[in-house]
């Protein structure tokens, strides 16, 4: 799994450089400054490029405004009868659920990283501290996944890419999340470059400072959709 990871996190480098070139370009206000994006196959570099009026912010955002819903609920149905009222009971948890998680403002943000990126990924995990699920946005450059399949079939596998503060990290291993042995063997580095984009985003939603002040562990939570399996696992670990 760690090989697969290598593997498909080299195979992804084109395609973040050019999500940097384009963030650059939404986030332009109206010109974007001379930057080297490096080598990319068929497209030039070092190149200045001035646009009187910011297109790309103004399709995206009139884009996200159509197909994020200011007040997102649902309707569930009820077939018969009997389940009327647990019908009712699901629609209010639902509903409840995405204004306590205010997913007007996630549906917008995923739906802006799609137009980027050509995909937008929110994640859904259970928060023991709060007793109910909490739905965050997943920045693409840190999610990754098997794209020999069509979405019908379905991927294989899919994993996130997570930095961990070296406390965090071993703070996690005294709760039991992380394997005690596997922790031992494990360096604590920098955030690698891939995971910061260079058109001055927040992608890690980390500032400059705290990643050099901390030491850091990447975390890679892999799916194993086809074998149903959940691991966390870092570079450099046997297991």
């Amino acid at each position: 799994m760690i090989k697969a990871i290598s593997l498909t996190l080299s195979k992804g480098k084109t395609e973040r450089i050019r999500w940097d070139k384009w963030t650059n370009w939404y986030l332009a206000q109206g010109t974007v400054e001379t930057a080297d994006y490096g080598q990319l196959e068929g497209e030039g570099h070092d190149e200045e490029i001035t646009l009187e009026t910011n297109y790309p912010f103004a399709f995206l955002d009139t884009m996200s405004a159509n197909v994020s819903p200011s007040n997102p609920m649902v309707m569930i149905t009820h077939r018969s009868p009997k389940t009327r009222d647990a019908a009712k009971a699901r629609q209010q948890l639902v509903n409840d659920t995405m204004r306590r998680n205010k997913m007007h403002a996630k549906f917008w943000d995923t739906s802006s990283f799609a137009g980027l990126c050509g995909r937008g990924w929110l994640k859904t995990t259970w928060d023991e501290r709060t007793g109910r699920p909490i739905t965050r946005v997943v920045d693409p450059r840190k999610v990754f996944y098997d794209q020999s399949l069509a979405w019908d079939d379905g991927p294989r596998y899919i994993f996130e890419a997570g930095a961990r503060t070296k406390a965090e990290f071993h703070e996690r291993v005294e709760k039991g999340q992380y394997d005690k042995e596997v922790a031992k063997t494990v360096q604590a580095g920098k955030i690698p470059d891939w995971m910061v984009d260079s058109a001055g985003g927040e992608s890690t939603h980390l500032n400059d400072a705290s990643r050099e002040v901390f030491s850091w562990i990447i975390v890679y939570e892999f799916y194993d959709l086809a074998g149903k399996k959940f691991f966390h696992l870092v570079e450099g670990a046997e297991k």
